[in-house]
């Protein structure tokens, strides 16, 4: 199984463009951040950056993302490789199968035909309610 689901914002305008045999294909970056506590307790952020390709249907409704907007992806990983200068490269992108935006002023999560009330997660910053 290939399965991803991802939450990030996106760090500029995706990108949209039309191949030569006239489908579409919709290129983003999002940034993802990660908390987590270091071993003196404190709270550390750090950021991871994926590249995302859409097709398609889910490629033409990226031209109404902007940078900043928050949004969940459903999709696939997929390996490109090549070789430069005799040495070879590869990185990984995934494929989005949905993409649902993240409307929180609203709280809602929408997608095309679809709409989701958000809910509030825990704060992560009061360890007074964790049981451990």
């Amino acid at each position: 199984m290939n399965k991803v689901i991802i939450i990030g914002r996106l760090i500029k305008d995706p990108v949209l463009k039309t191949l030569p045999n006239g489908n579409n294909i919709g290129s983003l970056v999002i940034a993802h951040n990660k908390r987590y506590k270091d071993k003196d307790g404190n709270w550390q952020e750090i950021a991871n950056f994926f590249e995302v390709d859409a097709f398609g249907y889910t490629a033409e409704k990226t031209s109404s993302l902007k940078k900043g907007d928050e949004i969940i992806i459903e999709g696939s990983l997929k390996q490109e490789r090549w070789e430069t200068n005799g040495e070879k490269r590869s990185k990984v992108k995934i494929i989005a199968e949905k993409i649902l935006v993240v409307k929180k002023d609203e709280k809602k999560i929408v997608s095309d035909n679809e709409e989701y009330e958000m809910i509030e997660p825990p704060d992560l910053d009061n360890d007074d309610d964790v049981p451990f």
